[in-house]
């Protein structure tokens, strides 16, 4: 999303002052990561957070971070009655069958990129539309799974790999033993980050129910679901 590249610019600067062999660099890649790579947080991310993170999305996230567009999110969570925290003592003790799985989408109504540049900085108050979808039990585990086996293999890239514009699609998810994991794509054209975009768009049109999503079932969802993570190599 707009990466400037300020960084290189400063490593280019550096070496006027000091040899190649004083810093450990990396130029910048032709070729686009094969993972998904660390998150890059900042101010950025935690105004994204602030308005478009409406539940915990433990069982899958993705937020979209498009050039010249508002920002999206679509996430994945349990809605868990308080009668039952309150007869089982605590929420992980809560059995699925009293558990509402559900999908949601919140999306900015005008970017928060472009209010915070021009309020150096600062965000207006941003107005959020949201969209809640109930989804069964079987296609909540089957976003995370995918979600959760492709995080596995985030890493540092070989390489830097950004540029002016295009899209950065960050995703994130809980699993047991692990918490939370994080890793993002920038314009992802093939591979793994393509096919989790791929994936998410799928839910989002399954959610907004639109032209395309009003084709789609759970069932094909899931099929399509389990035939990724059939693709995702162990970590």
């Amino acid at each position: 999303m707009r990466v400037l590249l300020i960084w290189e610019a400063l490593m280019l600067a550096a070496s006027v002052h000091a040899s190649a062999a004083d810093f450990y660099e990396v130029m910048h890649s032709k070729g686009e990561p094969k993972y998904l790579v660390p998150v890059d947080g900042g101010c950025y991310e935690e105004q994204i957070a602030k308005y478009l993170f409406v539940t915990d999305g433990d069982f899958g996230r993705m937020v979209g971070k498009v050039s010249f567009e508002p920002e999206f999110c679509l996430s994945v969570h349990a809605d868990i009655p308080k009668s039952s925290i309150e007869k089982h003592l605590e929420r992980s003790l809560v059995p699925d069958e009293e558990k509402t799985y559900v999908m949601t989408l919140t999306l900015a109504l005008e970017s928060i990129w472009d209010s915070r540049a021009s309020n150096n900085g600062q965000t207006n108050e941003i107005k959020v539309s949201r969209i809640d979808r109930t989804i069964s039990l079987d296609l909540a585990v089957a976003i995370q799974r995918v979600w959760g086996k492709a995080l596995q293999l985030t890493r540092y890239a070989s390489g830097s790999h950004g540029g002016y514009d295009g899209a950065t699609y960050q995703f994130s998810v809980w699993v047991c033993g692990l918490g939370i994991m994080q890793g993002e794509a920038w314009t992802p054209q093939r591979g793994l980050p393509r096919e989790l975009v791929n994936m998410g768009n799928d839910l989002i049109a399954f959610v907004r129910q639109d032209a395309k999503g009003k084709e789609m079932t759970e069932q094909e969802l899931i099929k399509k679901l389990k035939k990724l993570e059939s693709k995702i190599p162990k970590a």
